[in-house]
């Protein structure tokens, strides 16, 4: 398939608010798709080249995205309108560079920008570069690496700018910066799936399930979209024994539901083994062991991102445990070096870093608390259930003391599971989380598999637990905020139609450092427009707009009916606790969940 059909169907889907009619769109695609193809456009229309577990990114700024279009104008002769010209008449890049700037200023992205540059230049062309073709030459641009790559970056940028046509040319720029911005998300992509073989969404729960074995969407594609001449029952049982978990590729992690009480949990679940909550960053840890000496070690966060580089210390366990290869849930905490007291969260997270880990594992001691076992040896254990899960992990793990089992209970008592999660708390934990004993590992939050009570006061406000919020805007404020360029931030859910909507405005308990560090973050994803997958009524717009990407971690006294927010609620004295850059838009708290939090019953 050419590429510039592939960004035909994409600026067609931009313009599109219903789910369904993108749905059908992505469906329509997939069925002029060969399998490279497929794999290839999945990531595609992600706005990446790879998978998150393998990331590959261009590491190019926006300026830099500037100065190259200035320079492709400037081999061209210049842009319409003209420019300041030097004494043999030739254009200047410098001027080109002020126009190319003044163009982006009206349309406030560099997507449009450039493809109105590259029509100046080149008029309406067409181009016959396949999706392959395109992809193969992204992939060596975001490679290239060492002294003057990014020079080298954008030479063969602008190369392969010379050669598609104007569509092509603003998918490719937003693709290079990151900000593709087609708004929707895995569910839709396997709903498309599920339509371009049935006709409907009727494998679409199904997909998802064998998806969440191995998060790959492209993978997926790729082997479900040849099985469309087979029958509905021949799929799935092809698909069950050929898709499984694989060292390398992450499991979509399992999550919590929330009740109020143990009294509820025990009634919901029976038996549960309950473990203490920590509060830290989710890794999934996977080992392949090649030889008596070597091993290979890979980290996970529930985002899915490779983190493999930020934590040494698990190559050490990685080493010393006896095995071929697993996968390994867990909980990975902060301990201060001096004290070896357990750090707060956003310490813990001080350690997701590129540069000088070494100096940092020395400040920062990290402990891996396991708490499951997914593969072992080969098998993979999902379907085991929990309680034979936990015998395999406890005879599998050693006594490293960078990993070690978590502790746990297992009870039918409410009385003791209640005196448990007060232990829990009393320690400086988060409470506890409980698991049904027989249940197998359900990645998401679906089912009654995991529950989780945390506590319900104190610096997390009178909710019985806390909310993570989408970052959807925020706005300048007055005074001192105002000359630091932000005072307050909107923040919003999930709705379970692909949409955000809105619950709290928000612009107390932030400190100086907090809204430096939400300016500089939010630098990277300002949008000049409103999100079409935002919901917002026209009084609460913001001076700036962000496209989903931003987290927090948010507390508040008491969740109320709202008729100024698109979600019908509002928070009561909400203020920020952590920004999670572990969780990504999909995960943050969908109204369902919303109502399942609300005044602490005693627990």
């Amino acid at each position: 398939m050419q590429f510039s059909q592939l960004s035909q169907i994409l600026a067609k889907i931009e313009k599109i608010n219903s789910r369904l009619q993108i749905t059908q769109l992505l469906s329509q695609l997939w069925g002029q798709l060969d399998e490279r193809e497929a794999w290839q456009t999945a990531n595609l229309i992600q706005g990446q080249l790879r998978p998150p577990y393998d990331q590959l990114v261009f590491n190019l700024s926006e300026k830099l995205i500037a100065r190259g279009l200035a320079q492709l104008a400037l081999s061209e002769g210049g842009l319409e309108g003209g420019v300041s010209v030097d004494l043999f008449g030739q254009a200047d890049e410098e001027s080109l560079l002020e126009q190319v700037k003044k163009i982006h200023r009206q349309y406030g992205d560099w997507g449009e920008t450039a493809a109105d540059i590259h029509r100046q230049l080149f008029g309406k062309v067409t181009s016959h570069l396949t999706i392959n073709d395109v992809y193969q030459k992204l992939v060596m641009i975001a490679q290239l690496s060492g002294d003057g790559s990014q020079q080298a970056k954008i030479a063969e940028l602008i190369a392969l700018l010379r050669v598609v046509d104007a569509e092509s040319t603003k998918i490719i720029v937003r693709m290079v910066i990151s900000k593709l911005r087609l708004g929707f998300a895995t569910m839709t992509i396997l709903d498309s799936l599920s339509w371009a073989v049935c006709g409907d969404k009727s494998e679409s729960k199904f997909l998802e399930s064998i998806w969440q074995k191995k998060a790959d969407v492209g993978l997926l594609a790729k082997s479900y979209l040849p099985l469309k001449n087979l029958t509905s029952t021949e799929r799935r049982q092809q698909l069950n024994n050929d898709y499984h978990a694989q060292i390398g590729i992450p499991i979509v992690p399992a999550l919590c539901q929330r009740l109020n009480s143990s009294t509820d949990i025990i009634e919901k679940m029976n038996t549960v083994i309950a473990e203490p909550k920590y509060d830290g960053l989710r890794i999934q840890i996977h080992i392949h062991r090649i030889d008596h000496e070597s091993v290979r070690v890979m980290d996970f966060t529930r985002s899915l991102e490779n983190v493999s580089a930020m934590f040494p210390e698990l190559w050490q366990f990685a080493r010393s445990v006896k095995i071929k290869e697993a996968i390994f849930d867990s909980e990975a905490v902060g301990f201060n070096a001096q004290t070896g007291k357990m750090l707060p969260f956003q310490e813990t997270m001080s350690r997701r870093r590129i540069h000088n880990i070494e100096s940092a594992s020395q400040e920062i001691i990290m402990k891996f608390f396991i708490f499951d076992i997914l593969l072992l040896d080969g098998q993979e254990l999902l379907t085991t259930p929990l309680a034979e899960r936990k015998k395999l992990l406890r005879q599998t793990l050693t006594t490293a003391q960078q990993a070690q089992m978590t502790t746990f209970i297992t009870t039918d008592n409410p009385d003791t599971l209640h005196a448990y999660h007060q232990s829990q708390l009393q320690a400086g934990l988060e409470g506890m989380v409980a698991k049904g004993e027989t249940t197998y590992y359900q990645s998401g939050r679906k089912g009654w598999n995991w529950v989780k009570i945390k506590e319900p006061e104190g610096s997390r406000g009178k909710l019985n637990d806390t909310l993570d919020l989408l970052v959807m805007g925020y706005y300048y404020g007055q005074g001192r905020r105002h000359e630091m360029g932000i005072g307050a931030i909107l923040t919003g859910l999930r709705d379970g139609r692909g949409h955000f909507v809105t619950i709290s405005k928000i612009g107390t308990g932030f400190t100086d450092d907090n809204l430096r560090e939400l300016k500089e973050m939010a630098s990277d994803w300002r949008s000049d427009a409103q999100p079409e997958v935002y919901q917002v009524e026209n009084g609460l717009t913001p001076d700036v707009w962000l496209i989903p990407h931003l987290v927090a971690e948010i507390a508040a006294d008491e969740i109320t009916r709202s008729s100024l927010h698109t979600s019908g609620f509002g928070l009561r004295f909400p203020r920020i606790l952590h920004w999670r850059p572990d969780k990504t838009p999909d995960q943050v708290t969908n109204l369902d969940e919303l109502a399942q939090i609300s005044i602490d019953t005693g627990d």
